[in-house]
């Protein structure tokens, strides 16, 4: 396996120093100081929230007959609740029962969202683990106008990223996105995020539906019943929280760098393995209110993954994704805190 090398050598470049300045001496049961002028904490309080998400997950096929397949679970609105206490969330999102899914034209899908985070005031680690089953393929139609189907294809995945801040006593992540800290004034930050993701694919007799082969007459496109996306990303990037009307706030973040990829696939009893290379551009943004009680945000992460032409094929995921929350907290352990 002639990724692992590479993957762990970029898990191991040391992104947590820059030059002339000493390393924040960080951990989770104990962090560092950060400026209270800039930042206020309620760490000690348990930060709930319901959510509504929007996550327009795509898995991109690219081959030169066909150019882009664009394959998607019908699943594009999920609602969710989370919870975050000190360094430690957890949030999960199910399929929302109050938005028609069109079966009829899109086929029936099947997914499951669990998210895991663990936020200091140094970095940041955002876990998940996926599963989609049933795909169609939403940019190509039918004769009837619906979309091609394929209800066994199944999507497992499993990943996280990372994030480094270096302006950590002046800047806040967690005020943007998990609100249990108040970012009092305005301020920014270099940042530098890298990330792992392992997805498997399994599509008995092939991801491509045989209708959408014959219809199309691509007889020659490789069609996958099996395979393995490994991806490994390194990107420097800047943040900034623009804080006005006292609690309220606009936060955006954008990162570029390079990213490997590791292929295995499996078509029909043969297999084969490849690595890709290719660019990252990621922007993540956020706006909202942060209450002494009560919260609310709206949030955007946008990828921009351009695969480097293999010799057959190229397949990466790209997940933008939208959000949209309420919240409050709660003093979990009775204790007196300092309101403010």
């Amino acid at each position: 396996m002639r990724f692992l090398p590479v993957t762990i050598l970029l898990l191991l470049i040391p992104i947590v120093q820059t030059f002339g300045h000493e390393p924040a001496k960080d951990s989770l049961a104990k962090p560092p100081k950060y400026d209270t002028a800039y930042i206020h904490d309620y760490k000690s309080l348990l930060t709930a929230r319901v959510f509504g998400l929007i996550q327009d997950t795509r898995l991109v096929y690219n081959q030169d007959q066909s150019g882009d397949i664009v394959f998607k679970p019908n699943l594009p609105y999920k609602l969710g609740i989370a919870g975050f206490y000190k360094w430690f969330g957890l949030g999960l999102s199910i399929y929302s029962p109050f938005f028609v899914h069109d079966e009829g034209k899109n086929g029936k899908s099947e997914g499951f969202d669990l998210r895991v985070n663990l936020y200091s005031n140094v970095f940041a680690i955002e876990g998940l683990l996926q599963r989609y089953k049933g795909f169609y393929i939403s940019n190509f139609d039918g004769m009837d106008g619906d979309h091609f189907t394929n209800p066994e294809m199944t999507i497992y995945s499993i990943g996280a990223i990372g994030y480094y801040f270096y302006n950590f006593r002046r800047f806040s992540f967690r005020s943007a996105y998990i609100q249990n800290e108040w970012q009092k004034k305005s301020a920014g930050s270099f940042m530098v995020r890298g990330g792992v993701n392992v997805s498997t694919l399994d599509a008995p007799g092939g991801m491509i539906p045989q209708d959408f082969i014959d219809m199309y007459g691509y007889d020659s496109l490789t069609n996958l019943s099996k395979g393995t996306l490994v991806s490994a990303t390194l990107a420097p990037g800047y943040g900034y929280n623009l804080v006005f009307l006292k609690r309220c706030y606009l936060h955006a973040a954008v990162f570029a760098g390079p990213a490997y990829n590791y292929y295995q696939d499996k078509t029909e009893g043969t297999g084969s393995t490849r690595n890709v290379y290719s660019m990252l551009l990621f922007f993540r943004g956020a706006m909202g209110y942060t209450g002494k009680k009560f919260h609310a945000g709206f949030s955007a992460v946008l990828y921009g993954l351009q695969p480097v032409a293999s010799e057959t094929y190229n397949l990466y995921l790209d997940p933008p994704q939208f959000r949209i929350w309420v919240g409050t907290r709660f003093n979990l352990f009775k204790k007196k805190n300092k309101k403010m």
